[in-house]
């Protein structure tokens, strides 16, 4: 488990007022956008890598990042390692793929019920700070909160370049929120999360976690050891008090 860096000393931990972070995933957690993210990201592999019907469960490779998942892929199923040309050839490939479907169907990346409600709550709270963590590549990542309309490209985040691994990318979006606000640590962390790797990193680094999946998803969320998982961000404001409670996840079963 890693833990955070705590604060230097008493006076400074004394002078910062508490502030709790919350950080989104963006696929699944503020949109509804992993059914046409994936099919894209499927084609761009077999378009750009040579890999057809590759294993499609994210949760079974090393690095649920798409820095991750395109290094892994050439390895699993070419037989090589991947290059800088490759990860930037798919990468354009894959935002092109992205952008014809959205004007074709603009509704693929809709917002999660209730989101733009939630964050506008928590714009208002003084105590409460917002990142973005995602393992998309930044350049997608943005394109599509533009897409659903979501006021987040001024805060603090980190994306797949920061990765591969889950872990480095949450860690480098806490420290940006960190350096936004002037703090070297904060009272408490929550990230939110649609996927298994999310419910790992989470209890991997320490932080509380709240699942949003439905359905047979959300069991999956469930089994990995996540407490609370929601449908959507309807029930406001009880929904926030709830996140910020949120617990770590407890993956030893």
């Amino acid at each position: 488990m890693t833990s955070w860096p705590a604060t230097p000393t008493d006076v400074q931990s004394e002078q910062e007022a508490a502030l709790k972070l919350v950080i989104f995933d963006i696929d699944g957690t503020l949109i509804e956008s992993t059914a046409v993210d994936d099919a894209c990201f499927l084609r761009a592999a077999e378009e750009v890598l040579g890999v057809r019907s590759p294993d499609a469960d994210w949760a079974n490779y090393p690095h649920c990042s798409d820095t991750g998942l395109v290094s892994e892929l050439l390895r699993r199923y070419v037989g090589r390692e991947a290059r800088a040309e490759d990860v930037e050839r798919f990468r354009q490939r894959f935002r092109a793929l992205l952008e014809d479907a959205v004007r074709t169907q603009p509704s693929l990346f809709s917002p999660i019920p209730g989101i733009h409600e939630l964050l506008e709550r928590l714009a208002e709270r003084e105590d409460i700070a917002v990142a973005v963590a995602t393992g998309g590549f930044e350049v997608t990542a943005r394109a599509k909160l533009d897409w659903a309309c979501l006021p987040l490209q001024a805060h603090p985040a980190a994306f797949s370049e920061d990765g591969p691994s889950r872990e480095s990318i949450v860690t480098a979006a806490v420290r940006r929120a960190g350096e936004a606000h002037g703090r070297t640590d904060f009272d408490r962390i929550i990230s939110i999360g649609d996927g298994v790797w999310d419910v790992r990193t989470a209890a991997s680094l320490g932080v509380g976690f709240v699942g949003r999946a439905s359905a047979d998803d959300a069991d999956r969320l469930r089994r990995e050891g996540a407490e609370m998982v929601i449908s959507d961000y309807l029930d406001e404001p009880e929904l926030l008090r709830t996140i910020l409670a949120a617990a770590t996840p407890d993956t030893r079963a």
